[in-house]
């Protein structure tokens, strides 16, 4: 299946939601990361002060070329979001992410809810 990918901007709440689907080839990761500055840009925060949830649960396993590209991506300190969640439900998707993401602040969740009331806890104690 092919690549697919999508964002959803949230600037009420500085979020970004990513949904990645099907296999991703390099070109698609590159492709992806400069929608995905664009994204980050439209939130109109401060330096790091993002937080993203990615949704994986569409998404196949890569390849080494591929899981390298992506950390890049997501490693670039510019982008880098402040706090992040990941949603996965396969063991095997969830093993390759700890190794492309490689990040101690990082919450892996099974659902989109739980990821999104992780994210989003700090801006209902400020409230």
């Amino acid at each position: 299946m092919a690549a697919t990918w999508t964002f959803e901007t949230n600037p009420a709440h500085r979020l970004l939601r990513i949904t990645l689907g099907g296999t991703f080839s390099v070109a698609d990761i590159d492709q992806m990361d400069l929608e995905r500055k664009g994204a980050i840009g439209s939130l109109r925060c401060g330096f790091n002060d993002h937080k993203v949830l990615i949704d994986v649960v569409g998404c196949d396993l890569s390849t080494p070329d591929v899981a390298e590209a992506l950390q890049a991506a997501i490693g670039n300190p510019v982008f880098r979001a402040g706090k992040c969640a990941m949603v996965v439900q396969s063991a095997l998707v969830r093993m390759q992410a700890r190794r492309v993401v490689n990040r101690p602040d990082m919450r892996f969740c099974a659902s989109v809810a739980e990821a999104e009331a992780w994210l989003l806890a700090d801006d209902s104690a400020a409230a």
